[in-house]
């Protein structure tokens, strides 16, 4: 399991939030990159390209490229994702599903890459803490979206599927 962190709309942030909450999804931008799942995307600078030439007004692509490719190729299920809005953490958001792209009405204030996910009652500031309030090695803050340093009160209490683990009992 990984920590992420997003960055809600930036015009709406507390409406995306809670359209992310009503709907069990999270989501970012650059929609007219299209759907992924359709294109030769093997890594996040082929991310890169398509932002750069879907938005050549951008001068950030090389900020984009990276955050779609942890949404689309990164992120899993049973990830936790921080979401950040208005520069505070808002709430935490677990992974239910893959990416999705939605092409109408069903974007969130205009944001197509998605991924099925539910609300938590973890709080988002204990896990940003838990997760030493760093990027991982690698990752940019400046990222709508990246990955946190994992947290040690979750390295050790998640029990994933298959894992194998002892208990010892005295009777």
């Amino acid at each position: 399991m990984k920590v992420w962190r997003l960055v809600a709309h930036h015009e709406d942030a507390l409406g995306a939030v809670e359209e992310m909450k009503e709907r069990n999804r999270i989501a970012i931008g650059w929609s007219k990159t299209g759907d992924l799942r359709h294109s030769n995307i093997t890594n996040a600078s082929k991310i890169t390209s398509l932002i750069a030439h879907q938005y050549p007004e951008l001068k950030n692509a090389n900020l984009g490229g990276p955050s779609l490719w942890n949404l689309y190729g990164e992120m899993s299920e049973g990830d936790l994702v921080i979401i950040n809005a208005n520069g505070k953490r808002n709430c935490v958001f677990e992974v239910l599903g893959p990416y999705i792209f939605e092409g109408d009405s069903r974007q969130i204030k205009g944001y197509a890459h998605q991924r099925a996910a539910c609300l938590t009652s973890i709080d988002a500031e204990m896990l940003w803490k838990e997760s030493g309030g760093k990027v991982r090695l690698g990752g940019n803050f400046r990222w709508t979206l990246f990955e946190c340093n994992a947290p040690f009160i979750l390295n050790g209490n998640i029990f994933e599927e298959g894992r194998k683990f002892d208990i010892t009992t005295t009777a």
